[in-house]
């Protein structure tokens, strides 16, 4: 609830993780990491798509949308789909 109302008064939020994943460099900086598709995949994640959405767009099956998030999600050192995404939006990728 503390989110919704600090964005409520105009202000911004970012998950405690995230933060302390940026501000100890793991930021913008781990995005170098991950490849053109697990970029591509968040992407589209932050841009609203679902897994199913995303597999279509590709051309790959959703198993493998969902493993690659796991991935990304592993070498970013987030735990949900949600962070990716708040990660996505702070970093400029959508």
């Amino acid at each position: 609830m503390a989110a919704v109302r600090k964005v409520a008064a105009g202000g911004r939020f970012v998950e405690a993780e995230i933060a302390q994943a940026i501000a100890i460099g793991q930021g913008a900086e781990s995005l170098d990491a991950l490849s053109p598709r697990e970029l591509e995949i968040m992407r589209l994640l932050a841009g609203g798509a679902s897994l199913a959405e995303i597999a279509d767009a590709l051309g790959v099956g959703y198993k493998t949308v969902a493993n690659t998030l796991t991935l990304t999600k592993s070498k970013l050192g987030v735990a949900r789909s949600a962070d990716l995404v708040r990660l996505a939006i702070e970093t400029g990728i959508t």
